[in-house]
């Protein structure tokens, strides 16, 4: 198993940076977030996160953590570098993008507790959960509201199928239809239909 030979061949130790960051490339981002190798390995992670002398380490370790706690605790490091990748992480985590033990429930309420729009948009973008993705865009639509332009980014460039086609029911501006069809015309049968339909009726 991978994390037993994560575990076992102590290279995450190394004195070489290259070796560490070897070591976590190794790492699988398949296996069971409650497997007890899998465990040890995330505390070995979060360490290597939290005080490797390697800035690229860090940020190789981040990639893999799924603590919302240690994520947070991360995106005010002193450097900025690892603050921007535990930003993204957290972003992938709550979204449902990165793998975790996190139910959908668990997910969307610390959707709820963001207070930047940029981290929110980020979710859309990135988002492996379509409960979460629409509740997210549910509260940039009502608390924000977000104008057609960035709905016609988040129908054409949004990874999750239903995040699109809920974004682009929100594009009625024939200019931004127009432009949303072209972005999508080869990506999203759905959303292209829409924007052609409804430029139809329009007419």
């Amino acid at each position: 198993m991978i994390f037993q030979k994560f575990l076992q061949n102590n290279k995450w130790q190394h004195k070489d940076p290259a070796v560490r960051l070897e070591a976590i490339a190794e790492l699988s981002h398949g296996t069971e977030p409650s497997d007890e190798d899998a465990l040890a390995a995330a505390k070995i992670l979060i360490e290597l996160a939290r005080t490797d002398s390697d800035t690229a380490v860090r940020i190789a370790a981040i990639a893999h953590l799924d603590a919302p706690e240690v994520l947070r605790e991360l995106s005010a490091d002193a450097n900025e570098e690892v603050q921007n990748a535990a930003k993204v992480q957290y972003c992938r985590v709550v979204s449902g993008a990165a793998r975790s033990a996190l139910s959908t429930a668990e997910r969307i309420a610390l959707m709820l507790e963001m207070t930047e729009v940029q981290a929110l948009l980020a979710v859309l973008h990135d988002c492996g959960c379509d409960e979460t993705g629409l509740a997210t865009l549910n509260r940039l639509t009502e608390e924000h509201a977000i104008d057609e332009e960035t709905l016609v980014n988040i129908a054409a460039h949004s990874n999750n199928h239903t995040v699109r086609n809920a974004a682009a029911l929100g594009v009625t501006t024939p200019e931004l239809l127009e432009k949303l069809s072209t972005l999508v015309r080869h990506k999203d049968k759905t959303v292209y239909k829409y924007c052609k339909e409804t430029l139809q009726q329009l007419h």
